[in-house]
């Protein structure tokens, strides 16, 4: 009978999961089914896609509405003291728009259809004798009736354009080294049509209007900038080469079939970014010029000529007969491997033929001849002396790949984020979370996203082939194919799919950046023979040899190029050789030339400087030192006392006070600030917009009050913490309740006195009580959406402008929390939200035997000017990323920051508190993060521990006092 039973029971039981097994299958393709239909991820409703679908079958009326932009416009200030000027400059009447506010024209419409946008502007640099820009792209927003048309439209980019302050052909000088030229502005006024910025559209943006009348307006994102014109009407019909072709018989040309012209890469007009300076390359000896062991600023463009939407524009010489010439470039692609950089080709600003719009450049490991044309004839065009010749970056047949992705990026994010609101970012491997079910459509946004990521793959590989670029779109393919295996699954792999999500984000960074190096541009007809771009097995093997030997005997040191008539000071730099070149060339330029102090630059390792000084071989300047290590040396007689010169007050005017209070001890002031460093707060505007949250904390009640909202949904707030040392969030705690470190003429710790000691307990409560996170990469997190909110180092912008692309324009930041200090008046809160900043110093060391000539050098080195201009240089070699962040006050408005951010920077930067350096204080550090640790980890009352480890400092304080005859 049991028997029986028990069969009866598996019988039973194996129906069952039969019957599960088939509703399972039925579910799983209903979703592929459904997922299917819709095609693909769900887009920004706002975004230009499903812009232009809504009007794709709308009319392109043949009609120009032209507004003169200098009359009829209404202008709001948006609260500020900014206003419009109208004048002439450079000898067209225009209105001088400011970097802030709206200005509204009113046009009228003729006829509804779809319209592109062309602006006719000059990028302003001065006004009246005096600096308005920061030399930054013109950042302006387009609202038509007051609304957005589309989100892109929020931001479209007006290029600035920049020239070579002298030719390097030119000033070459045999046997010598080139002089890196200096990019300067070039402002002149342009016409631009808008369009999209981010490579993602081939063509520029289409605006819906109806018949009637219309309010346009242009909001000010950055920079200020001059309008003359603007126009309303169809730029972009351009006619076929073939119908050009016809085209040349009537106008009388003929082909110039035995010409020759060869213009050098580096002798660019002009180009759009500051990053396209001349560059040296010595990679082939068949570069022009190719000059064995000697700088030579050969070509243009490399890896800084990447970024979509940058140009670089040649002049067709004097003498040159009018006619139709082919085009040829030599250049080299061998930065992405099986793919091709993308140009788009303009002859004076505009495209000549369709053709022209997607230029191909392929990849190939050395120098080539790349002619215009197809395989069987090359391309004519009609050129004369002064046409302009220019390339422009594009994204080409990659760009709707990049958007998919891009968009599929912003999905799973979303996505990544309702799983962990569930499940935190630790599932447990044992519990059911139901995710099908809180999850809306959770399968099919799986399944739409295979979709895309297999339409993507196809559209790579029928461009590149098959290769190595498809990567990381086939990890996430093969892992959401996992995901729909069911809920464990998903849970398993979900760190898997935040990396993979990363990753995809590198992919379209890595795929949008075109980068192409140019050597020469050829202008010749169809029988010219080209010279040969590539060197033969012969050539490279002598080279190989000659430079091998040569390597023994040739100083390629970081050498000055002119001679001053005074003494020679030596300066180390260890941040990097970009930094040493930047700093040789404006040393070079400025510094030398007009103090007659020759300088000898050294490129050095930061731990050299130490053995360097104790046996006597250190250098007169040191640049780049930590903030901690002048005065510590300073009171051991190594260090040279900036304040002893008689001009160094109006010199420390330069700084704020907090810069150079870690420099400074007992009256003693032992280095000038390069950089200073604070901490901001970094939010994510789209994720707490999803969770409710409408305005940020502005203290840290707030902050306590907002952490119930965040962990209800898995998600945290980001603190920094310092293993080790002192925590700069305790710092803040401490000067925002008028705390301080030290007391006695620093004599003790101050720590135990009642605002300071209030401040560490606070502290120790968002780690005991509210559970923040000791440990975190708060970039990859705040990327990824699982730290929406946090405070680090304003530095940190850099890497989310450049490494996080896929949230431009989704986050922000703000002034850090604060502490209330009071009341006003009308019963407001007075908030102090004090930060805490770090420096980094130039200093001058004791043992030089040229103290007024090594004044003279930090003097200079520190100035507004020579901060301003390192900073654009800077940032012009490596990038935004390289963004610098000077001490100098002055400096620091002038670099190319949003109007916005460098508000929230003063403001903050204002608010900063150095970190005071006294004989013994590396140990107040270390002992306060063990009172800490003991009170986290060993649950020790904050008080108690806090006083064990203040006595241990004083301790401490007081021998090392001692031990430098302080007391």
């Amino acid at each position: 009978m049991n028997n029986a039973l028990k069969k009866f029971l598996w019988v039973v039981l194996l129906v069952f999961m039969l019957a599960c097994f088939a509703n399972l299958q039925a579910a799983t393709s209903d979703r592929t089914a459904e997922a299917a239909t819709t095609g693909g991820i769900a887009l920004d409703e706002n975004s230009y896609v499903k812009y232009l679908s809504k009007y794709s079958t709308s009319a392109k009326p043949n009609k120009t509405i032209p507004v003169d932009a200098t009359s009829g416009y209404t202008f709001d200030a948006a609260g500020t003291d900014a206003e419009v000027v109208v004048g002439e400059f450079d000898g067209k009447t225009g209105i001088l728009l400011p970097e802030e506010g709206t200005v509204s024209y009113n046009i009228t419409v003729s006829e509804t259809g779809l319209y592109n946008l062309k602006i006719e502007y000059y990028a302003i640099l001065d006004y009246q004798g005096v600096t308005i820009s920061r030399s930054a792209a013109i950042d302006r927003g387009l609202l038509i009736d007051d609304k957005s048309p589309f989100t892109e439209a929020n931001n479209f980019i007006l290029h600035r354009l920049w020239e070579d302050k002298f030719n390097v052909t030119k000033a070459r000088i045999e046997g010598k080294n080139d002089i890196k030229p200096s990019q300067i502005e070039k402002p002149v006024w342009q016409e631009r049509v808008v369009q999209d910025m981010n490579g993602y559209y081939d063509e520029p943006y289409y605006f819906y209007l109806t018949a009637g009348t219309h309010k346009i307006s242009f909001v000010a994102n950055r920079e200020p900038v001059v309008i003359r014109s603007f126009a309303f009407g169809q730029f972009v019909n351009i006619k076929s080469y073939a119908q050009v072709k016809e085209s040349y018989a009537s106008k009388g040309l003929s082909s110039k079939s035995e010409s020759f012209l060869a213009i050098e890469g580096e002798d660019a007009t002009s180009k759009t970014s500051p990053t396209l300076a001349p560059v040296e390359d010595n990679s082939s000896s068949r570069l022009s010029p190719y000059r064995r062991f000697k700088v030579s600023y050969n070509t243009i463009g490399g890896y800084n000529w990447r970024i979509v939407g940058d140009a670089i524009t040649w002049t067709v010489p004097e003498g040159t007969e009018e006619g139709l010439y082919a085009l040829t470039f030599k250049v080299k692609q061998n930065f992405t491997r099986g793919m091709f950089s993308t140009r788009t080709l303009y002859i004076n600003g505009e495209i000549p033929f369709e053709e022209m719009k997607t230029i191909e450049f392929p990849y190939r490991n050395d120098w080539q001849n790349v002619t215009l044309g197809t395989k069987d004839e090359p391309y004519l065009f009609h050129l004369k002396a002064g046409d302009e010749i220019t390339l422009e970056v594009s994204s080409g047949r990659y760009a709707e790949l990049i958007r998919q992705i891009d968009q599929l990026i912003a999905d799973l994010n979303l996505l990544y984020r309702e799983i962990v609101m569930i499940t935190s970012v630790s599932p447990s491997p044992t519990l059911d979370y139901l995710l099908a079910s809180r999850i809306d459509g959770l399968y099919e946004r799986i399944e739409s996203a295979k979709n895309v990521l297999n339409s993507v793959i196809k559209g790579v590989e029928s461009i590149a082939g098959r290769g190595e670029n498809i990567g990381p779109l086939e990890r996430m393919l093969v892992l959401l194919k996992r995901f729909d295996r069911g809920e464990r699954e998903i849970t398993r792999g979900l760190s898997t799919f935040k990396q993979n999500i990363s990753s995809l984000g590198t992919w379209t960074t890595s795929m949008k950046e075109q980068p192409l190096s140019i050597d020469l541009v050829y202008l010749h007809g169809t029988d010219v023979k080209l010279p040969r771009a590539k060197s033969n097995i012969f050539e490279r093997i002598w080279r190989g040899i000659i430079l091998f030997f040569g390597s023994f005997f040739v100083d390629q040191s970081l050498t000055s190029s002119v001679d001053g008539t005074g003494p020679t000071i030596t300066v180390w730099i260890s941040s990097g050789r970009d930094q040493a070149n930047i700093l040789r060339q404006l040393i070079d330029e400025t510094f030398t030339p007009d103090k007659g102090i020759n300088v000898d630059l050294k490129l050095v390792n930061a731990g050299v400087l130490l053995p360097a000084t104790v046996s006597g071989n250190g250098p007169d300047v040191s640049l780049g030192v930590g903030e901690e290590t002048p005065v510590n040396w300073g009171v051991r007689n190594a260090m040279y006392d900036l304040s002893t010169f008689a001009d160094y007050d109006d010199v420390a005017q330069r700084f704020y006070p907090s810069a150079l209070l870690p420099l400074s001890f007992e009256g003693a002031v032992y280095g000038l600030p390069e950089q200073q460093n604070f901490l901001v707060m970094f939010y994510r505007k789209d994720i707490l917009e999803e969770i409710g949250v409408t305005s940020l904390p502005k203290t840290w009640d707030d902050v306590i009050n907002l952490i119930p909202i965040l962990q209800q949904k898995n998600l945290e707030f980001y603190l920094p913490n310092v293993s080790g040392g002192l925590n700069p969030i305790l710092y803040a705690l401490i000067r925002q309740n008028d705390g301080k470190l030290y007391t006695d003429d620093n004599r003790e710790s101050a720590l135990m006195e009642t605002k300071a000691r209030d401040a560490f307990i606070q502290f120790t409560k968002f780690y005991a009580d509210y559970k923040f996170v000791q440990n975190a990469s708060f970039i990859n997190r705040f990327r990824t959406g699982e730290m929406p909110i946090g405070i680090s180092y304003y530095t940190e912008y850099n890497t989310l402008s450049v490494f996080a692309p896929e949230i431009r324009g989704l986050w922000g930041f703000a002034p850090i929390p604060g502490t209330v200090i009071g009341y006003d008046e009308t019963n407001q809160s007075i908030i102090d939200n004090s930060t805490t900043s770090s420096v980094s110093a130039a200093v001058m060391l004791k043992a030089t035997k040229h103290p007024n000539e090594s004044w003279e050098f930090l003097k200079w080195w520190t100035s507004k000017d020579t901060q301003i201009r390192y900073g654009r240089e800077l940032e012009a070699i490596i990038g935004a990323a390289a963004r610098y962040p000077t001490a100098n006050v002055e400096a620091l408005a002038n670099l190319p920051w949003p109007t916005s951010d460098y508000k929230v920077l003063r403001a903050q930067m204002e608010k900063s508190n150095g970190v005071p350096v006294v004989v013994g204080s590396y140990i107040i550090g270390r002992y306060i993060d063990n009172a800490f640790r003991a009170v986290i980890n060993d649950k020790a009352n904050p008080n108690d521990s806090l006083y064990i480890n203040v006595l241990k400092i004083n301790k401490e304080l007081a021998r090392k006092r001692k031990e430098f005859g302080l007391e």
